[in-house]
């Protein structure tokens, strides 16, 4: 007869909690990084002459490259969160 005890993951040694508030933050980055790609990808619609107006004409954030690069900084930063989350998804 063997029992098996399921004592979930080992955690590795020197590893940091994260706090809830931090995982329940997490859920909205990849939405946050989906509008941002799609930002992007309407600024970079407008620079070809495929689409109308862009929503902000001037400053920092009028450049497709920024809003690229918003996208992929929020997606790594879901993907990091989720590996080292050790919880599960965040709820509530």
């Amino acid at each position: 007869m063997r029992i098996r005890l399921n004592l979930g993951r080992a955690r590795k040694k020197g590893a940091t909690e994260i706090p809830p508030a931090v995982l329940r933050l997490r859920r909205w980055l990849s939405p946050a990084s989906a509008v941002a790609l799609l930002m992007a990808l309407w600024r970079l619609a407008c620079d070809l002459g495929l689409a109308g107006r862009f929503a902000v004409p001037q400053g920092l954030f009028s450049h497709w490259q920024v809003w690229m690069a918003l996208a992929i900084i929020l997606q790594v930063l879901d993907m990091k969160l989720g590996r080292d989350d050790r919880t599960g998804p965040a709820t509530s």
